[in-house]
C-alpha cells in the first residue's frame, strides 16, 4: 500500500484546488513512458497549475499476458487507499493509455459523470473507434469507479476490456440517453498518438486469449450481474517495487 502522495501543484491564490490522479497501466514501453511523463507535466503546469496532479504508473512485473484492466484496478485501489490513510481528497481518477497525449483544451479536472476524455483520437481520424466505446482515457470520480467495481480482471492479452467497462456503465445507468458515455465538447477531447513503430513489444493478439476475451464479453448476456464480484472487490496482487517519480509513483506488481 502506498503511504505517500507526491503531487505536482503550482502555488497560486485560488480556492479551486481539485486533486486529480492519473493511472497509467504499463509494461515495456520506455520511449512512450518517457515522452508521456515529460509531456503531461508541461501540460499540467500550463493548464492546471492550481490543481494537484498525482501520476501513478502501474507496471506488470512478469511475462504473463498483459492485463491492462487489472493494472487499472490496482491504480484505483492504491489511489483510494493512500488518500484515505492520509485524509486527502481525490476528485477524479483518470485511466490513461501511455501512448496518447492531450492537445489543448482537454479538461482533466471534470468528472461529474463518467467521461471518455479521449473523444477525438488522431489514429481514429479524430473520432472514437465506435460510438459505444469506453476506452483510451476515461475519467470518473472515485465513487463512480467503485460503483461499477472498476474493470473486470479477466481480460488478458488485448481487447474487450473496454467493452466490458461500457457494459458496467450501462448496468449502472451511467450512460447518456443515447447509450453513449459522456464525451467533451468538440475540440476538447483531442489526443495525438505516440507512434508505436518497433520500439516496444508488439501487442499480444494471441488467438487463444482473444477467443477467451470475446467469450467473457459474450457471457454478459447470460450472467448480467457477474460484474458485481469481478473487479476492484476481487483483485489480488502483490507490489514488488516502488519508485518515486516526479509528482507520483511508479509501482511494479504481479498477480497470482
Amino acid at each position: 500500500m502506498l503511504l505517500t502522495l507526491f503531487m505536482l501543484c503550482v502555488a497560486c491564490n485560488t480556492t479551486d484546488t481539485r486533486s486529480i490522479a492519473i493511472v497509467v497501466p504499463y509494461r515495456a514501453r520506455p520511449h512512450h513512458l518517457s515522452v508521456f511523463h515529460r509531456y503531461i507535466h508541461h501540460y499540467w503546469k500550463r493548464n492546471f497549475g492550481c490543481k494537484s496532479l498525482w501520476l501513478l504508473v502501474v507496471e506488470q512485473n512478469n511475462n504473463e499476458p498483459f492485463n491492462r484492466a487489472a493494472l487499472a484496478n490496482v491504480g484505483i485501489l492504491e489511489v483510494h487507499n493512500a488518500a484515505k490513510i492520509l485524509k486527502l481528497r481525490i476528485d477524479c481518477i483518470v485511466f490513461h493509455d501511455v501512448d496518447l497525449l492531450p492537445l489543448y483544451g482537454v479538461d482533466y479536472t471534470s468528472c461529474a459523470v463518467p467521461t471518455q476524455l479521449g473523444s477525438e483520437l488522431q489514429h481514429f481520424q479524430w473520432s472514437v473507434p465506435y460510438k459505444k466505446s469506453a476506452g483510451g482515457i476515461v475519467s470518473m470520480s472515485p465513487s463512480d469507479w467503485f460503483k461499477v467495481n472498476g474493470f473486470s480482471n479477466k481480460y488478458k492479452g488485448w481487447g474487450q476490456e473496454d467493452d466490458d467497462l461500457y457494459n458496467r456503465l450501462k448496468a449502472n445507468k451511467m450512460l447518456l440517453p443515447n447509450q453513449e458515455i459522456a464525451r467533451p465538447a468538440p475540440g476538447h477531447g483531442r489526443f495525438r498518438v505516440i507512434d508505436e513503430g518497433t520500439i516496444h513489444h508488439p501487442r499480444n493478439r494471441d488467438h487463444l486469449h482473444r477467443k477467451i476475451n470475446v467469450n467473457n464479453l459474450f457471457l454478459w448476456s447470460k450472467h448480467p450481474n457477474a460484474w458485481q464480484n469481478d473487479g476492484l472487490n476481487s483483485l489480488s496482487y502483490t507490489i514488488n517495487f516502488i519508485k518515486q517519480i516526479q509528482a507520483g509513483m511508479h509501482i511494479w506488481v504481479t498477480f497470482p
